[in-house]
């Protein structure tokens, strides 16, 4: 009798976890991830700097190459890659006040970075992929040393938000 109702409780459970196993691939969100057809290996250029503030274009390129062989993007150098990662850095906010307390003392602020970029072939200058105005940002205790830190999450979050965008994923 025993090893019946087990069988009967593992034979109710087995649909449920057949549902939970085919589903938990989308718990990524993740449809595709492909570069552009024709595209096997990815150079990422240093982004231009429109803004007073030093290393963002160093910073962006290190993170997005880190964030691009992370997901398995093979890199290359500008005369063996297939497509080119080419950006300007337009605009860095680096502490826009988001929450000010009744006194007037500004409580939490916000890093937000901004770029415009192309993914294109060397040998065509029509854009594969495409962003303008595309933004990472970041918030940090007023009064606290968390620009830097908050500086680095907007440049990681902004770096994962292109390469998603290159392998088109939603």
């Amino acid at each position: 009798m025993r090893r019946r109702g087990l069988r009967i409780v593992l034979s109710a459970l087995a649909p449920a976890a057949l549902a939970v196993a085919s589903l938990s691939g989308c718990l990524g969100y993740r449809f595709t991830q492909d570069l552009p057809e024709g595209v096997r290996s990815v150079h990422v250029a240093l982004f231009a700097n429109a803004t007073p503030y030093a290393d963002l274009e160093y910073d962006l390129r290190r993170e997005t190459e880190r964030e691009m062989r992370r997901r398995g993007v093979p890199l290359a150098p500008p005369e063996r890659a297939d497509a080119t990662l080419r950006g300007a850095i337009t605009d860095y906010l680096p502490a826009a006040a988001v929450s000010v307390e009744s006194s007037g003392q500004v409580r939490t602020r916000q890093v937000t970075l901004t770029v415009d970029w192309t993914l294109a072939r060397p040998d065509d200058p029509a854009p594969l992929q495409a962003a303008t105005g595309q933004k990472g940002s970041e918030t940090f205790q007023a009064g606290a040393s968390g620009e830097a830190t908050a500086r680095a999450e907007a440049i990681r979050e902004l770096a994962q938000a292109i390469v998603d965008r290159i392998l088109g994923e939603w």
